[in-house]
């Protein structure tokens, strides 16, 4: 793979594709990763990225963090910058669902409390979270409801009972873009996501259950809760 792509190595853990290696790419490719990580990458998400970096207004590079792996259009893992107002808006980089984000939640029982539960636990999860392909809620959201969600955000399911106040301040932009127009999101796009709100959702989408093993900051710790 390294000689196909004439990825060359900046330091242990970055590595780049040239501009010159394929004539339409305007910037370089740069992937951040070990070099078994990027021995691992399947071929296509490598392809993925080079193309990222044809994209119109892309600045500087066309970069990979260490997840990367083929998705739609850019691979997962993929980031570039695009100036306006020649760069494009594409959804590949962070998936066409509903989120692609993580959220935490600390509990405060011990890994001791709890082990002798954890089948039952997964499966108490499973149940009662909708997730996978075309398993939707079991109600449906009006494209009316969509439009208010699409356009109110984080506050609006807050404003539902469907969270609490500290979770709008610890989102970006307080979990709303104040500008949001939902008439410029498709009939087609809101249909699709009409039974999707709510739910796991599918793929790489999932829920797991951690214990913390280490701490390496003990201030960024204390802000997490975890001391």
């Amino acid at each position: 793979m390294f000689n196909k792509f004439q990825i060359s190595k900046i330091h242990d853990y970055l590595w780049e594709i040239p501009q010159s290696f394929r004539n339409d790419m305007r910037v370089p490719a740069r992937i951040y990763a070990s070099r078994k990580i990027i021995e691992e990458t399947e071929e296509e998400a490598i392809i993925q990225l080079i193309n990222t970096t044809t994209m119109p207004g892309i600045v500087k590079y066309g970069l990979a963090m260490p997840d990367i792996h083929s998705g739609y259009g850019p691979p997962i893992g993929g980031v570039g910058a695009m100036l306006l107002p020649d760069g494009v808006i594409s959804p590949g980089f962070v998936g066409y669902d509903e989120n692609c984000g993580i959220r935490l939640l600390k509990s405060e029982l011990e890994e001791d409390e709890i082990q002798s539960y954890l089948e039952s636990l997964a499966t108490k999860i499973q149940e009662i979270v909708p997730s996978g392909l075309g398993k939707g809620r079991r109600s449906k959201l009006s494209l009316e409801q969509i439009d208010r969600l699409l356009e109110g955000g984080a506050k609006h399911l807050v404003a539902r009972g469907y969270g609490e106040k500290e979770d709008v301040e610890n989102c970006e932009s307080q979990g709303q873009i104040e500008t949001a127009d939902a008439k410029y999101v498709s009939d087609l796009a809101k249909r699709r996501g009409q039974d999707q709100v709510g739910t796991l959702g599918s793929g790489n989408h999932f829920i797991e259950i951690q214990k913390v093993t280490e701490i390496f900051d003990e201030e960024i710790a204390k802000v997490f809760w975890f001391v």
